[in-house]
């Protein structure tokens, strides 16, 4: 079987996200998904063809298990589920 490498990313886009991460983390101190434990990880809501938007407009702060539970049960669903609304509605 052949083994696939993962790409890099640059040097500037991985400094980008650190900021992003940083920034939305900064301003979302708790979970904008349950509110009940402090956000861990920064979420990106949307990709502009391929390519992140890492200003922090673009992203939620969640804690490990609500991030998890997005990419496992849908963002549909997450969104119905933390913020009564569409994923689309949904802003950092």
């Amino acid at each position: 079987m052949k083994r696939t490498r993962m790409k890099r990313r640059p040097a500037r886009d991985a400094e980008a996200a650190r900021e992003f991460r940083v920034a939305v983390l900064n301003r979302d101190l708790w979970c904008r998904a349950c509110g009940k434990k402090p956000a861990t990880e920064a979420h990106h809501l949307r990709n502009m063809m391929g390519k992140r938007d890492h200003s922090p407009s673009n992203g939620l702060g969640l804690d490990a298990d609500c991030h998890r539970e997005l990419h496992e049960h849908g963002k549909e669903s997450f969104a119905r589920k933390y913020f009564d609304c569409e994923y689309w509605e949904i802003h950092g």
